[in-house]
């Protein structure tokens, strides 16, 4: 829908879980908002202006910034003319507002692409048009960049196979519309609840089927099953159990109570616990809300959270997704205490997930040859240097058999090579016979000239 983020903008500010001061934001539907929910209303009512995508035509992406957004319009041509495919559109956030204008244009260019990305690389045609207003974007086509941010951006966009186009701003009217997100200076409160539009918002008003004109012959053959009731209702029954219940665990249920009959538990400590948290809970219709930083979360009571865990996790359309995704989906919307260890545990016990999740490939366990007689395979090291004995040593050479683990030490003032090759040979070949295989941690003096001539000897 074009304009939608600068249509549905009074609808949003309702939604804000505090103001400006941090403190809870009231929820009053004002006369901003009813016209934005009318109007709402009468564009998903409208045949269709987007057109299907066609994956062997060029796309031509046409970004746009603003001061406090971003904005797109994905286009192909068609008969000469410009098709719109797609429109996108966010606010920005965080330090983003404080971006620079080559800044936001870049950005604008990475959240369109990455938006359509199914577009533009599953489209047959290798050549992808970004179409933009900002001149200093094509920079990022030519790697002439100063803007460690921008230059990142441009690196990741290597993959889409872009070539820009600038195109003067007056003639870039149709981006400039999604990407502008005028800000209301003045609310105007409004008693109206909005109750009687709620009930036919998702019916056009003179009942006719939405969507209709322009499909009737492609859907000739298409059984269709017109709605019965608003898709809101299927959330009702849920609503009104969590209504008709109570909180169960006492910190919950000491500022449930305080909210709805303004009573504080006798305990001391307790008490301070509900005048400590009472700012961040809410009781509406008798549901109890509790605000976090980004949402406004709903209490679950007990015996209805595996429900809710259900339908984020075991649902076709969920895809079992794991501990991390789902606590950080049921965020959104839901609260209660112990939910990251009831999802984790949940997790755990889902049996598709177990049965799918990767597992480590059967090997057989590492085995080290073994040798078949004593001295046939000997270990080799040089303990040192150790505090200087009574006769002068400071070294101990330590010959050691695999099999038997037999092993022979020997005190030395130090321990050049022609000393470890007589040792070796005087010590060990000839009280034990010839050995066949020789283990060091490659030291000099183990990998001399005369200890080489030694192994090569006895056809080590």
């Amino acid at each position: 829908m074009e304009g939608f983020m600068r249509i549905a903008r009074p609808l949003n500010q309702l939604l804000r879980p505090f103001d400006e001061n941090k403190q809870p934001f009231p929820f009053v539907w004002t006369a901003a908002a009813d016209e934005a929910f009318r109007e709402l209303r009468n564009r998903l009512t409208e045949p269709p202006i987007l057109s299907f995508p066609n994956m062997h035509t060029l796309f031509i992406v046409k970004p746009d910034a603003r001061n406090i957004s971003i904005g797109g319009v994905l286009v192909q041509i068609r008969d000469g003319r410009e098709s719109v495919i797609a429109y996108a559109s966010r606010g920005l956030q965080g330090a983003e507002l404080n971006y620079g204008a080559p800044e936001r244009e870049a950005l604008a260019n990475m959240f369109c692409c990455r938006q359509w990305r199914h577009y533009l690389l599953g489209s047959s045609v290798f050549l992808r048009v970004i179409q933009t207003d900002h001149k200093p974007n094509l920079a990022m086509q030519e790697n002439k960049l100063a803007n460690k941010r921008i230059e990142k951006w441009a690196l990741k966009l290597q993959e889409y196979g872009l070539q820009f186009l600038h195109k003067e701003g007056k003639s870039h009217t149709d981006t400039d519309t999604v990407s502008r997100l005028p800000v209301p200076r003045q609310v105007e409160h409004s008693t109206d609840t909005g109750a009687p539009l709620c009930q036919h918002c998702f019916l056009p008003s003179d009942g006719s089927t939405p969507l209709r004109s322009g499909f009737d012959a492609a859907v000739a053959g298409v059984k269709v099953i017109e709605a019965k009731s608003a898709p809101t209702q299927a959330i009702v029954p849920f609503l009104e159990k969590v209504q008709r219940s109570e909180p169960t665990e006492v910190e919950v249920k000491d500022v449930f109570e305080y909210l709805q009959k303004k009573s504080l538990p006798e305990d001391l400590q307790r008490r301070r616990t509900v005048l400590a948290q009472e700012s961040l809970f809410e009781l509406r219709d008798g549901l109890l809300y509790r605000f976090s930083d980004e949402s406004k979360q709903l209490y679950v009571p007990a015996h209805l959270r595996e429900t809710v865990v259900v339908m984020h996790h075991n649902h076709p359309m969920a895809g079992h997704v794991a501990t991390k995704k789902l606590t950080a989906r049921l965020l959104t919307e839901f609260w209660w205490p112990g939910l990251r260890n009831d999802v984790r545990s949940w997790v755990y016990k889902c049996r598709p997930c177990q049965e799918r999740r990767a597992q480590a490939p059967q090997r057989n366990p590492q085995t080290v040859p073994v040798p078949i007689q004593p001295f046939q395979k000997v270990s080799i090291d040089v303990k040192g240097p150790l505090p200087t004995s009574r006769r002068g040593n400071r070294f101990v050479l330590v010959i050691t058999c695999a099999l038997i683990r037999w092993a022979e030490t020997f005190a030395l003032p130090e321990v050049p090579a022609w000393v470890v090759a007589k040792i070796l040979f005087e010590e060990i070949i000839c009280r034990y016979g010839f050995i066949e295989e020789l283990v060091s941690d490659r030291g000099t003096n183990f990998l001399s000239e005369i200890v080489r001539e030694l192994l090569t000897l006895i056809k080590v």
